[in-house]
């Protein structure tokens, strides 16, 4: 009788640890995906499939080759990093089945499960949008400083030069 209530207390236990792991992977705003090491796609939340614009069986289906930029040159290094090391974060490019590709922050982490099999944890998050916001910010100060104008910049509080450009500067002294 005991065996039986400590059974059923444990199954309750890993049935509410399931739970809320499934809540969790389920409702991330990024792309989660269960792999292993060698690109084999086990699962793909909601968000992933979103992301990529594939359901989960063809996620898993295509597997890592699918839905990376297999010509990022920054790839090699940082499968090695994460062979070294067991976890990567960094930038890569990832491809939409729509044939679209897209900048990605990516963190993945190699663990073992519970049966002794290496596993990995895989986290995207798609940063189209920062990455057009850098570039717009880099062609404004570009067009700043290369301007034939004085350009200068203050602070309307405290009346203070937040940036002046090369020809104000010389204008300056």
């Amino acid at each position: 009788m005991v065996n039986r209530l400590r059974r059923d207390q444990a199954e309750k236990t890993l049935r509410e640890s399931e739970n809320r792991y499934r809540s969790l992977f389920n409702n991330s705003i990024d792309a989660v995906l269960l792999t292993a090491p060698d690109g084999t796609i086990l699962s793909a939340n909601p968000a992933a499939c979103r992301m990529f614009g594939r359901t989960e069986e063809e996620i898993c289906r295509i597997g890592r080759a699918g839905l990376m930029d297999m010509t990022d040159p920054r790839l090699p290094a940082a499968l090695e990093k994460r062979a070294l090391t067991g976890q990567f974060r960094g930038e890569l490019n990832f491809g939409r089945k729509n044939g679209s590709s897209f900048p990605g922050e990516i963190s993945s982490v190699i663990f073992t499960d519970r049966d002794g099999k290496q596993k990995t944890s895989v986290t995207i998050r798609d940063i189209t949008e920062r990455k057009l916001g850098e570039t717009r910010q880099e062609q404004f100060a570009k067009i700043l400083e290369f301007s034939l104008n004085e350009i200068y910049v203050f602070n309307a509080e405290t009346l203070l030069f937040e940036y002046v450009n090369k020809d104000a500067l010389s204008n300056l002294g």
